[in-house]
């Protein structure tokens, strides 16, 4: 018998696919705080991606990979691993470069490099094309708030008080089907208005309370443990 082998381009067609289904699962087990799942899909998505021979499906894999580190704690390594992403993507589609500086802009935020977090989002502005859609990358979004709702969450993950008007902005264009995004971002506002200089309790109880709502419909075990972490800051004496 002989063994039946796809043709070549055909073969590469499959992996590709492969490496945007692999990627996607991998956020989909991030987001149910199943980091070891979590990084064998992403593994996955990386080893299609070289089959393939696509740089830019290679590069986002490994920087959405990052996010896993983030999730563990280390936020350095992450840094390094969206900037290695981003060498990948030399030369790649606009929207991809973009978004990858917004990813590289989050992960220097959480290690907490506020400076070269806010130069990377300011790469990422310029960066975008006019046109933040690209058929060949569908599973990139950036246009409308997201860009500025991801920048919000690196303000408020450096303790910058412009992230509250910038996610409530964000939060205002997000569009209603945009729920997990939603989470998130009440997230972040929670964290923001918790943590600013003069500390807005009854606000980021008040936001943290509607993301909790939304994270136990969606089933989003990620939000709810960032929100288990939150510390609120203290009451007003009576």
């Amino acid at each position: 018998m002989h063994e039946f082998r796809a043709p070549t381009g055909q073969r590469t067609a499959l992996a590709g696919a492969l490496a945007e289904a692999s990627a996607l699962a991998g956020w989909l087990a991030l987001d149910r705080d199943d980091h070891d799942q979590a990084w064998r899909h992403h593994e996955r998505a990386k080893h299609a991606a070289r089959e393939a021979d696509s740089p830019v499906l290679l590069a986002h894999a490994t920087a959405q990979e990052a996010f896993i580190l983030v999730g563990l704690n280390d936020a350095d390594s992450a840094a390094t691993q969206v900037a290695h992403a981003r060498a990948l993507a030399t030369g790649g589609p606009a929207l991809m470069t973009a978004w990858l500086a917004a990813a590289h802009g989050e992960t220097l935020a959480a290690s907490g490099n506020r400076d070269d977090a806010l130069r990377a989002f300011d790469d990422a502005q310029a960066l975008l094309p006019d046109d933040p859609v690209d058929p060949a990358l569908p599973f990139l979004f950036l246009g409308g708030s997201h860009l500025d709702r991801w920048r919000g969450n690196a303000l408020a993950q450096v303790g910058d008080a412009e992230a509250i008007d910038q996610l409530t902005a964000a939060l205002a264009e997000l569009p209603a089907s945009w729920v997990r995004a939603r989470a998130g971002l009440l997230v972040d506002l929670a964290y923001a208005y918790a943590y600013a200089a003069t500390g807005n309790r009854d606000a980021a109880i008040s936001h943290a309370r509607e993301a909790r709502t939304i994270a136990r419909q969606i089933n989003s075990d990620r939000q709810l443990r960032r929100l288990d972490r939150l510390i609120l800051p203290p009451g007003k004496a009576a």
